[in-house]
């Protein structure tokens, strides 16, 4: 890809037993090499999201994640699920997989694995990013420092600057489908995250 320079990448070393919750990544695809160990991926194509059950608690900028256990999940509470259709690879080392845009995936480490990934923007990467720029602000305007509502390695700016780049998003953008907008701010995760903050005070 021209004109990359390796900000786009990232490198993760993980121990063995070692996993990565299931989620999806809110915008681009994804391309990753494993350079050394084997790790093993279960993905979940994006019609199979409403049996997922999908969450932004805890919030993390661009992740949505699944309220299921994968490795063990409780279909009592998530009965949907059962329904989903996983697919398996084990990536060893010199493969490389691809993940589609919005893919659900659960990584988990075999052995001490090291790989390397790159995400591809996509141009409807445009909307998620407004989206995500207003869910900040939601956020940061509801959260404290250390709040259970966000990931502990989220770093949430200040109120004033999430509101510079949501400002930032709708201006790069030609058109922002106010429709979407307001249904990523008015889902339950969002609403119920509010209720609790206000019957606080």
């Amino acid at each position: 890809f021209e004109g990359r320079n390796g900000n786009q990448s990232t490198l993760w070393i993980g121990s063995e037993e070692s996993y990565t919750p299931c989620h999806y990544d809110t915008y681009g695809c994804n391309l990753i090499a494993q350079l050394s160990g084997r790790k093993k991926w279960v993905l979940f194509a994006p019609s199979d999201t409403k049996r997922m059950y999908p969450t932004r608690v805890p919030y993390e900028e661009s992740s949505v994640f699944s309220q299921v256990n994968i490795i063990n999940p409780d279909l009592e509470k998530h009965p949907q699920f059962k329904d989903a259709i996983p697919y398996q690879v084990v990536l060893s080392p010199g493969d490389v997989l691809f993940v589609p845009y919005h893919w659900w995936h659960h990584v988990e480490c075999i052995d001490s694995a090291v790989s390397v990934n790159t995400w591809i923007d996509l141009p409807q990467d445009d909307i998620e990013r407004t989206k995500e720029a207003l869910i900040r602000v939601l956020v940061s305007s509801l959260s404290e420092e250390n709040d259970a509502f966000v990931n502990p390695n989220e770093v949430i700016f200040s109120h004033e600057e999430n509101v510079r780049l949501l400002n930032k998003t709708i201006q790069n953008k030609e058109e922002v489908n106010t429709k979407e907008i307001i249904n990523i701010i008015t889902s339950d995760d969002i609403i119920e995250m509010m209720r609790k903050k206000l019957t606080e005070y």
